[in-house]
C-alpha cells in the first residue's frame, strides 16, 4: 500500500515569511519595518530559521536603523485554522543613529551620526491563522531589545506576518 504523501505544512523546507511591523509609539517615537526569515518547519507544532531585517525608528530630532540579523524558533499550539504562537529571535543587529539639532543624544554637536553593533533579542506572542496549505497569516505582539556598549532600546510592536 503506498504512502499519502506530508501535507506541504508539514514539509521539511519553509520557503520563506515576511514580517510587517507596525507602529511603534513610545515617547513619541514611531518605527516601522520588515523582516524576511526562511528556515523548517518542526513538524506542525513549531518552526526554526534564521532571517534578516531592517527597523526605522523615527522621532523629530532623530532617526536610528536598526538591521538585525537572528536566529528564530516558533511554537504553535492547536491543531485548528486558528492557533496560538510563541516564540523567540536571538542575533546580533547593526544599528546606525542620526541625530540632528539640539537634544540630550548629541553630546554637545548639531548633528550626530554612530554605527554600532549590538545584541538583538525578541520575544513575540499572537495568533497564527492558516489559510491554505501554503499560506499562513501571524499577527504577534512583540518585544524587541537592542543593546550594545553605547546603545539601547526597547521596543513593543504589534506585527502583521505572511508565511508562504
Amino acid at each position: 500500500v503506498p504512502k499519502a504523501s506530508k501535507p506541504a505544512s508539514s514539509r521539511a523546507l519553509k520557503i520563506g515569511a515576511a514580517t510587517l511591523t507596525g507602529f511603534i509609539l513610545d515617547n513619541y517615537k514611531v518605527a516601522s519595518g520588515i523582516t524576511v526569515t526562511m528556515g523548517s518547519y518542526l513538524g506542525n507544532k513549531g518552526f526554526l530559521g534564521g532571517g534578516l531585517g531592517c527597523d526605522i525608528i523615527y522621532k523629530e530630532d532623530y532617526i536610528n536603523y536598526h538591521i538585525p540579523i537572528y536566529t528564530t524558533i516558533r511554537g504553535f499550539i492547536g491543531k485548528s485554522i486558528a492557533q496560538f504562537t510563541y516564540g523567540t529571535r536571538i542575533g546580533v543587529a547593526v544599528v546606525d543613529c542620526n541625530y540632528r539639532g539640539n537634544t540630550n543624544y548629541t553630546y554637545g554637536h548639531t548633528n550626530y551620526h554612530d554605527v554600532t553593533v549590538t545584541s538583538y533579542s525578541n520575544i513575540n506572542l499572537g495568533l497564527r491563522l492558516v489559510c491554505t496549505k501554503k499560506f499562513a497569516i501571524t499577527i504577534t505582539e512583540e518585544s524587541d531589545i537592542y543593546l550594545g556598549k553605547r546603545y539601547f532600546n526597547v521596543g513593543w510592536a504589534l506585527r502583521l506576518g505572511f508565511e508562504f
